[in-house]
């Protein structure tokens, strides 16, 4: 699957550190190998180090046992939190700005993988002797259940502009990013009703031919 991959990226590695046991090194890293890909600097950054210390056996299993921690954690952060945020925060930005939503959509989670791939590799030479316990954070725990809280807004603000169909995205936008506010708060009965005497404020003004800024 990846296996290929990764050792065209670990090769000019072992050709630098295994010397005469270059042919050997590359035999054992021709097997299986198969992570989430944005995870896969960690792995290699481990491998590297052991590999130049001349503990072949132990990088292999390294590799071995970080395919599957490092392969959930990377589809929980970057398939189910960081590209469905990135989506609807550009969807919420196309409202406003149609041009600007690829734009950011491209910036942010480009910005935020590649980084993220390069620490990686770092990360995992430097806890080459405890793998496993030096990628227990390396998406940030904080960071990740911030984008989570996000994503609860950004598509009821989404939602709420296409159900309604308004010409006046802004206004969804307040309300939802105060009911958002609201709710982080834990004030979870005023927040319910004020988000419906507002929700019921707004229909009233709008009245109901509203439609969404392209809908012609």
């Amino acid at each position: 699957m990846q296996g290929l991959g990764f050792f065209y990226a670990l090769l000019p590695w072992l050709r630098k550190v295994s010397g005469d046991g270059f042919k050997d090194a590359c035999h054992r890293h021709l097997g299986y190998f198969n992570t989430n890909p944005y995870m896969s600097p960690y792995v290699l950054g481990v491998v590297s180090r052991l590999e130049e210390e001349g503990k072949g056996e132990e990088s292999v299993k390294a590799r071995n046992s970080l395919m599957g921690p490092l392969g959930a954690m990377g589809d929980s952060y970057y398939w189910a939190t960081l590209l469905p945020v990135t989506v609807l925060l550009s969807i919420a930005l196309s409202f406003f700005w149609m041009a600007a939503a690829p734009v950011v959509f491209l910036l942010i989670y480009n910005t935020v993988h590649l980084r993220n791939r390069w620490t990686y590799l770092n990360r995992g030479y430097l806890n080459a002797h405890s793998p496993l316990e030096g990628a227990s954070d390396l998406n940030g725990k904080v960071f990740s259940r911030n984008m989570e809280r996000m994503a609860t807004p950004l598509l009821g603000f989404i939602l709420g502009v296409a159900a309604f169909g308004t010409r006046t995205p802004g206004i969804s936008f307040i309300i939802f990013g105060v009911a958002f506010v609201m709710f982080r708060r834990q004030w979870r009965v005023p927040a319910i009703f004020a988000l419906l005497v507002t929700l019921g404020t707004l229909l009233g003004f709008l009245g109901t031919n509203m439609r969404i800024p392209w809908s012609g």
